[in-house]
């Protein structure tokens, strides 16, 4: 460990005291780890703090400069090392200065990164900041990758690599063969339905001519004379209750009961 990393390890843990975030115990536990390179890893994985509040922390008392999104001049070194940035939260980037410079929002590889590039300055960089800056600057590079994959890498069936004309071509060439070579197989199917289709017809012809037993006629509930002339317009309802309410409104509307003819 170089003497700028054991530094910080010192202030950013007289910080913690100082703003009594941890105990006199935890903090006992985290000098033991002062001299190591995973430092603020022990701090992470025994959850005493999570990482976004270190880099908050580390930017608030000035232990480290911090890198947005608002930055115009960040040009992300080594497309091919984007699946490492991503799972070690780190990227290489030049600035408007032509500087290398490491961001960095894992900090629990802040320790082993800051050893390998020793002589390059570091920025902290929020997780959102982190992602935004990556897609910034790759996202092109992302399509180009995709579209090449899709066209050229996938074995795997997809529209994009289905050829539709050799499909359809394929499919009625069995197809014949199949007619060709089987026709005694299509022509069982055809008998099979055939009769498949009059078992049908017979069932609904036998559905149709069976009257429900809720239908009843009119004249089970009243005698011809009775009924007011009216009740030709009545609509034909299945529930009898129903039924009977509407007749008997009707009955009591004051309309001449008996027409005379002539």
């Amino acid at each position: 460990m170089d003497g700028y990393t054991r530094s910080l390890n010192i202030e950013f843990l007289d910080i913690l005291a100082k703003e009594q975030l941890v105990t006199d115990l935890q903090i006992s536990h985290i000098k033991l780890k002062l001299a190591e390179n995973d430092f603020f890893n022990t701090i992470i994985e025994e959850g005493i703090i999570n990482n976004e509040m270190i880099i908050e922390i580390l930017y608030k008392y000035k232990l480290l400069p911090l890198l947005s999104v608002q930055e115009s001049q960040v040009k992300i070194y080594d497309y091919s090392k984007i699946d490492q940035y991503v799972r070690n939260g780190y990227f290489i980037y030049e600035n408007d200065e032509s500087n290398e410079v490491l961001a960095i929002n894992d900090l629990a590889y802040l320790g082993k990164l800051s050893a390998i590039h020793y002589n390059v300055q570091i920025k902290l960089v929020r997780k959102n900041d982190f992602y935004q800056l990556l897609e910034r600057n790759f996202s092109h590079l992302n399509i180009i990758k995709s579209k090449y994959f899709l066209e050229f890498l996938s074995l795997y069936m997809i529209a994009k690599n289905i050829n539709y004309t050799k499909s359809i071509i394929i499919f009625f060439l069995i197809y014949f063969a199949i007619l060709l070579n089987f026709k005694h197989l299509f022509h069982i199917i055809n008998i099979i339905c055939y009769f498949s289709q009059n078992i049908l017809k017979i069932i609904l012809f036998n559905q149709a001519a069976i009257t429900p037993d809720t239908i009843f006629k009119i004249s089970d509930l009243y005698s011809n004379d009775s009924l007011p002339i009216y009740t030709i317009l009545l609509p034909l309802y299945q529930e009898s209750g129903k039924l009977k309410s509407i007749i008997s409104c009707i009955a009591n509307i004051n309309y001449p009961k008996h027409v005379n003819s002539g």
